[in-house]
């Protein structure tokens, strides 16, 4: 149920971003957080996902207002009213939210909207070095100005992203469908090397001007290979694509990734690289040298993985691509992503930006946690999910394994 003199809509759990943020687009309205395209609003609000939005419109948690929740024992829960702001009693909302179904089962979302930027555009810096555009980052940080996205992407995903722009044009369809279809396909337009991309967007064209004012003096302070400005929609459009098909580029960087095809361009066999990503956060002081130390880990283990940044926020992905059959590269992989959750440990950061502890990041995240933190998450989970039927062994390590799988097993097959 849309509220849109509120700006807010009430949702059930499986309807998909994608799916919300179309049917609000006529009405002039979205809802910021633009995790990955499958994305749901009730897996979103158990890892409290964010996105390429999350710097200025904040996590899953600062989009909700309120949630439905049925609790271990039957029992519902409406965690708040539709207010934007509300001081009364415990923040429920924000308990259930990145608690990964292991506390309660979301069948209902109040979620906060926001009003459709009228005037947007895109900037493109590109550097020598990675540690050069996150220096870049954190002077727009200080900044203070509320830009829209900041993301980075190294050299090797402008690698990636040339060959694959060329697959594209070389492709039955797409000379097909383009405008003409015998003009030469224009080259990738960028060089090889760390990108900053930086979206503007205000409501009033004179409020845009003046983000984009406040951006280039402090991008050419920083002495970038390529300052470019978008100069229409269709290029803001275009210049944002690099981040968009960074996931789908990246394996073009294995050689043994798949066959020959047109022009001598590698063709990925998807089914042979797996894509392992990490996803730890620092402070966004601390990202150059987090993003150094990955890249040194990536080396170190004789790996290929480009690196992704949700720069505003110190959130970044190491695209770590494998083999599927090669379980040294495997194993590999696991190393860099423990080393890496390490490193930014000892930076203050986090193990998860925004995917979540899930199975596989528990002892990263214990390593994480406050003991007395730690232990108040298991005292709640004990009261609200006594024989831990809910996503059991997630987020928390079950105090006695064999105790709470039996518990499991025995209260599933009490229902039958």
């Amino acid at each position: 149920m849309l509220t849109a003199v509120d700006q807010d809509v009430v949702v059930q759990p499986g309807i998909s971003w994608i799916a919300l943020r179309e049917a609000l687009a006529p009405r002039g309205l979205f809802f910021p957080p633009d995790p990955g395209a499958a994305a749901c609003i009730g897996g979103m609000c158990g890892t409290n996902c964010s996105g390429t939005l999350a710097y200025r419109y904040g996590t899953m948690k600062d989009n909700v207002l309120s949630l439905r929740v049925v609790l271990a024992d039957g029992s519902v829960v409406v965690t708040r009213r539709r207010a934007v702001k509300s001081s009364a009693g415990y923040d429920l909302t924000r308990l259930f939210i990145g608690s990964e179904g292991t506390l309660g089962v979301v069948t209902q979302a109040t979620l906060r909207l926001r009003r459709i930027p009228k005037h947007t555009t895109v900037v493109l810096a590109q550097f020598e070095t990675l540690r050069a555009a996150a220096a870049a980052v954190h002077r727009l940080v200080l900044s203070g100005v509320a830009y829209e996205r900041l993301e980075i992407l190294d050299g090797d995903f402008l690698r990636a992203l040339a060959v694959f722009e060329r697959l594209q044009q070389h492709s039955p369809a797409d000379t097909a469908n383009s405008d003409n279809a015998s003009s030469t396909p224009r080259p990738f337009p960028f060089e090889a090397r760390p990108a900053l991309l930086v979206q503007c967007a205000a409501h009033l064209p004179g409020a845009l001007q003046d983000q984009v004012d406040a951006l280039l003096p402090a991008l050419k302070a920083a002495r970038p290979s390529l300052l470019r400005v978008a100069a229409s929609d269709h290029e803001a459009a275009r210049l944002f694509d690099i981040r968009r098909r960074a996931y789908l580029a990246g394996p073009l960087l294995r050689a043994d990734s798949g066959l020959a095809g047109a022009a001598g361009i590698p063709v990925v066999a998807a089914e042979a690289i797996t894509r392992v990503s990490t996803d730890v956060a620092v402070p966004v002081s601390r990202l150059a040298d987090a993003m150094d130390a990955a890249r040194a880990l990536i080396a170190e283990e004789g790996l290929v993985g480009p690196i992704v940044a949700h720069a505003g926020d110190g959130n970044f992905h190491c695209l770590l691509l494998v083999r599927h059959d090669n379980e040294a590269e495997a194993a590999a992989a696991e190393r860099v992503k423990v080393r890496l959750a390490d490193v930014a440990l000892a930076m203050d950061g986090t193990i998860t930006g925004e995917h979540g502890v899930g199975f596989t990041k528990r002892a990263l995240f214990e390593k994480e946690a406050d003991p007395a933190a730690l232990a108040l998450m298991r005292l709640i989970k004990k009261r609200l999910d006594p024989r831990a039927i809910l996503n059991p062994g997630k987020v928390l390590a079950p105090e006695d394994a064999s105790a709470a799988v039996t518990a499991t097993a025995a209260a599933a097959h009490s229902r039958l």
